[in-house]
């Protein structure tokens, strides 16, 4: 009998390796980037896209940005998701992370029970985030739906807009006042 059990389980074994089967478990999350920033307007706009095999539900995306507390006279515009152009009218608020004393904020967008996005359902919505005088920088994108779902992706967010350094200004103003002077010598000359 051991014999027989034996050689079963060696033929499912070699079956399962030419059908190229696997008996590890990889799960599968949703995959988050920036798409597009639009400068002038400071607009992020996040893509979110939910393969048909995935293995968690989808009701949680966050931005973790890379700038103070948002000032009151500058508040952050979150909208969307939005799938084929209409809003699904998630909840959307801005948050602080406090992570290692961090005392940033972030952009969180949570759907309802009812806008939950059903495991191994295929899904693609775009997330639009406004954040005034900001640059993209590298930094956390989050996807969620609960315990065991969370998965952290590496990529470009909000940050604080580069400002020059007063070495850098004096410069640049110093090579304007020389440029000027000259040509306010050389129409005196003529």
């Amino acid at each position: 009998m051991f014999r027989i059990t034996a050689r079963l389980l060696l033929l499912l074994a070699l079956a399962a390796t030419l059908c190229g089967a696997s008996f590890a478990y990889a799960p599968v999350f949703p995959s988050a980037s920036l798409t597009s920033f639009e400068a002038e307007t400071f607009t992020y706009t996040y893509t979110v896209t939910i393969p048909g095999n995935s293995t968690f539900p989808f009701g949680l995306f966050r931005v973790y940005a890379e700038v103070p507390d948002a000032p009151v006279t500058s508040p952050w515009v979150l909208t969307g998701p939005f799938v084929n152009g209409a809003d699904q009218g998630w909840t959307r608020t801005v948050s602080r992370w406090d992570f290692e004393g961090a005392g940033k904020d972030y952009a969180n967008w949570q759907a309802s029970v009812a806008q939950e996005i059903p495991a191994q359902t295929a899904w693609t919505g775009q997330f639009l985030l406004v954040v005034p005088n900001s640059s993209p920088v590298e930094g956390w994108l989050l996807t969620s739906d609960g315990p065991g779902s969370t998965q952290y992706v590496w990529d470009l967010v909000p940050g604080e807009a580069p400002v020059p350094e007063p070495a850098s200004a004096m410069c640049i103003l110093s090579g304007v006042a020389s440029i000027l002077g000259a040509v306010a010598l050389r129409r005196r000359s003529r």
